[in-house]
C-alpha cells in the first residue's frame, strides 16, 4: 500500500515540478518516506525540487544516495549545482573536475567554470572569456544577457550594446529581451537604468510580500485523484533500443535526451532520424520537428537532437540560435545573412512564415558561405499547410521527427 501511495505522490511531484510549482511539490515530499524511494529518476526529481526550495543539505543527502549507486552525468551535474548554490568552493572544484571528465565537450562546462570563477572572485575579464566561449558553441538567452551584464560592469559599452542587439534579434520576446532593451537604452542615453531598477525592485518586493501573505498550504488528499496507473515501471534492465546505436561512442545520450527517453515511441523516432540522416545522401540535412507537446518541450528535444547530431559529426554546426517566425518575417535579408551564420537555426511557429521569409530561408540554405542548418518547429497539421503553400520547402527539408 505504501509503495502505491509513493508512486501516486511522486507522479504528483513530477507534475508540479514540470509546472514550476516547487513549493507545493516540496509539501508532498515532506509527507513521503524518501528512504523507501529506490528509483534513480525519482530521487533526482526529488533533489531538483529540494534545490529549487533552497534546501541544499537535504538535496545533497538525496543526491549522495544516487551518487553511491551511479556517478552519472546528471547526478554530478546536480551535485555541482548544489555546491555552487551553497558556495562550497572545494566541492565545486571536485564536482567540476568529475563533470569535465564525464562531459568534456558539453557547453555547460563554460557556465559552470564561469560560476566557479565568480565564486572565486576572479577578474571580470576571465569570467567574460568563459561566456564568450559558450556563445561560440551555443547561444543561450539567459547567459547571453549575463555576458551583456559583464560587458556593462567592465565598462565595455560597445560590446554591451552589440550583445544586447544580438539578444533582441535572436530571441525577439521574453524577459531577457526586455532586460537587454533596457540595458541597451541605458547605454544609448534613452533611459535612467538605476531609477527603473529601483522601481522594479520595489514592485517585486511588494509582490513578494503579497504572495507570502496570501500563500496557504494546501491539504493534499492522497486518494483525491485516483488515476488509472499502470504499475508497469520501465525496467532499467530492459534493452535500450538506442544503446546499440551509440555503442562505441563517448556520447552520453541518456544525459542529453533525459526525460525524452521515457517514451519508447520517442526513442524509436530518435533512432529513425539518426539512421535516416546517417544513410541519407541528400545535400540538405534540414529538419522538421512537429509535436502536440508544449513548445518548451519541443525546443528542448530539438536542441538535444542537434547536440547529438553534432557529436556524431553528422552536422557541422555546434552553435544553436532560435527565433520566432513572426520576428523572422520582420528582419531584412542582409541582416539575416550577417547574423545567422555557421549555426543551426530553430524557427518556432514556422507555419507563420511569410512568403518572403520562406524565400530568405531558401537563400540562406543555398549560400555555401552561411553553413546553416534550419529546423522548423510547429504542430504537424500547420507544418503540412505551410508546405502546401510553399512547396519549394520540400526540396530542402527531407528529415522529419514527429513527437
Amino acid at each position: 500500500m505504501e509503495k502505491y501511495k509513493n508512486i501516486v505522490k511522486i507522479e504528483e511531484v513530477r507534475r508540479l515540478a514540470e509546472n514550476k510549482e516547487y513549493k507545493k511539490a516540496a509539501l508532498i515530499i515532506d509527507d513521503m518516506n524518501i528512504k523507501k524511494i529506490k528509483a534513480i529518476i525519482d530521487l533526482t526529481t526529488i533533489a531538483d525540487v529540494l534545490i529549487q526550495n533552497h534546501r541544499y543539505e537535504e538535496a545533497t543527502e538525496v543526491l549522495n544516495k544516487v551518487y553511491n549507486r551511479t556517478q552519472s552525468r546528471r547526478v554530478v551535474n546536480q551535485l555541482l549545482e548544489v555546491s555552487i548554490r551553497s558556495k562550497d568552493l572545494p566541492l565545486v572544484k571536485k564536482y567540476y573536475k568529475e563533470y569535465i571528465e564525464l562531459a568534456p565537450r558539453d557547453p555547460w562546462r563554460f557556465i559552470f567554470k564561469y560560476l566557479m570563477l565568480r565564486l572565486e572572485d576572479r577578474p571580470i575579464e576571465e569570467q567574460i572569456t568563459q561566456l564568450e566561449e559558450l556563445k561560440n558553441q551555443e547561444y543561450m538567452e539567459e547567459w547571453a544577457y549575463e555576458l551583456a551584464g559583464l560587458y556593462h560592469k567592465a565598462g565595455m559599452e560597445k560590446e554591451c550594446i552589440e550583445e544586447c542587439n544580438n539578444i533582441i534579434l535572436w530571441f525577439a520576446t521574453g524577459e531577457y529581451v526586455k532586460r537587454a532593451e533596457l540595458l541597451k537604452n541605458h547605454h544609448e542615453g534613452k533611459v535612467d537604468l538605476l531609477a527603473i531598477l529601483k522601481e522594479k525592485q520595489l514592485e517585486e518586493q511588494k509582490q513578494k510580500e503579497a504572495e507570502e501573505a496570501n500563500e496557504e498550504k494546501e491539504d493534499i488528499e492522497e486518494d483525491k485523484e485516483k488515476k488509472e496507473f499502470q504499475a508497469e515501471e520501465v525496467q532499467e534492465e530492459e534493452k535500450d533500443i538506442l544503446e546499440e546505436y551509440f555503442q562505441g561512442t563517448d556520447i552520453d545520450y541518456k544525459g542529453i535526451f533525459a526525460e525524452f527517453l521515457n517514451s519508447i515511441e520517442t526513442k524509436q523516432q530518435i533512432v529513425n532520424i539518426l539512421e535516416e540522416i546517417d544513410s541519407n545522401k541528400a545535400t540538405y540535412l534540414n529538419l522538421i520537428v512537429s509535436s502536440d507537446k508544449s513548445l518548451t518541450d519541443t525546443v528542448s528535444f530539438t536542441k538535444a537532437l542537434l547536440k547529438v547530431l553534432y557529436r556524431l559529426k553528422m552536422i557541422k554546426c555546434e552553435k544553436v540560435g532560435m527565433i520566432d517566425a513572426k520576428d523572422f518575417n520582420t528582419i531584412d535579408y542582409k541582416r539575416k545573412k550577417k547574423v545567422i551564420k555557421n549555426c543551426s537555426l530553430i524557427i518556432e511557429n514556422a507555419s507563420l512564415m511569410e512568403e518572403q521569409a520562406v524565400d530568405d530561408v531558401e537563400e540562406l540554405i543555398l549560400d555555401k558561405n552561411q553553413t546553416i542548418l534550419v529546423v522548423l518547429l510547429d504542430e504537424e497539421e500547420k507544418i503540412n499547410e505551410l508546405f502546401e503553400k510553399q512547396p519549394q520547402l520540400f526540396l530542402y527539408f527531407h528529415n522529419r521527427v514527429m513527437l
